[in-house]
């Protein structure tokens, strides 16, 4: 049976080899011997960029810092808007436009159908989208601009029927 001093020290012991593990350096290839230094540098920035890439995904500094133009952008900040993101993407896991287009692409991004322009209930309850980061950024921003994506076909023609080609080719 252990006396108090005795049990005073392994329970100190304890709390030590805790933290201990809690914080402990992780371990590289290179300490168990995998890869050659240059290897384990490059590898290593690699696993660097891809957490940079993943936390940048949830936490854009552009989406969820509002300006006077758009006070609603503090909205894709909150927790309500993270939840509902997640779930539409863990629905329709795939990109929406690239599957229109015959593309299998994974979506990294959940988009209103129908653009909210700050008002409350379109953007909690307006319908939602998966997308690809490609067609969020430029071929959406595009449609909703100038009421028209760019995007060219294998024949060289424009895809979208709303593309003023198009529509002098309706006329004729």
């Amino acid at each position: 049976m252990l006396n108090r001093g005795e049990d005073r020290l392994a329970a100190k012991r304890a709390r030590k080899r805790a933290n201990s593990l809690r914080f402990r350096k992780a371990r590289s290839p290179v300490d168990e011997g995998r890869a050659c230094r240059p290897h384990h540098l490059a590898a290593w920035r690699l696993h660097l960029l891809g957490c940079l890439r993943f936390l940048t995904q949830w936490t854009s500094s552009a989406m969820a810092s509002p300006t006077p133009k758009r006070p609603w952008a503090r909205w894709y900040g909150l927790q309500r808007w993270r939840n509902r993101a997640r779930l539409q993407l863990q629905q329709h896991p795939l990109c929406a436009m690239c599957l229109e287009h015959g593309v299998v692409i994974p979506a990294n991004v959940a988009d209103h159908v129908v653009p909210h322009h700050g008002h409350e209930q379109l953007f909690w309850y307006g319908e939602l989208q998966s997308l690809c980061f490609a067609h969020h950024n430029a071929s959406k921003q595009q449609i909703e601009t100038k009421g028209f994506a760019r995007d060219v076909g294998v024949d060289g023609w424009p895809v979208d029927a709303n593309h003023p080609v198009n529509r002098l080719k309706d006329r004729d």
